[in-house]
């Protein structure tokens, strides 16, 4: 039988391939990172906040539905939204890294109001 022939007849009977969403779904994309100073990793040009315990130790990621899954070796270690901003950090995370650093002698209170307003400037200025 000629290939072209029996494509003519079965052609009818083939549904469209699905969306390439839909087609990528179905593999999974780890891609394996290293945890920079400021606790943070580079993905896709953004950068994501894990526990300061990670610098240095490569880890993980998958993103499903625009969540950003952060792991070290099986651990899931941290999550985020997937945006357009250039900085996404947990106030936990910003916590510990200025604990312990920059503001090694300030309150957990007095870091915590640091956080909220020096992050939230920073978040408004990146945006610009």
């Amino acid at each position: 039988e000629i290939a072209i022939e029996r494509f003519k007849k079965e052609k009818e009977y083939l549904n469209p391939l699905p969306n390439m969403e839909a087609l990528m779904s179905y593999f999974q994309h780890e891609k394996e990172f290293k945890v920079s100073n400021e606790s943070m990793i580079k993905y896709k040009g953004k950068k994501y906040s894990v526990p300061t315990r990670y610098i240095g130790c490569n880890v993980t990621v998958n993103c499903n539905c625009n969540q950003l899954q952060i792991y070290y070796t099986k651990d899931l270690i941290a999550c985020h939204t997937v945006s357009d901003k250039i900085l996404h950090y947990k106030s936990s995370h910003a916590r510990e890294i200025l604990k312990s650093e920059a503001l090694k002698t300030y309150s957990d209170d007095e870091i915590d109001i640091f956080i909220h307003e020096n992050l939230f400037k920073m978040d408004i200025f990146l945006e610009e």
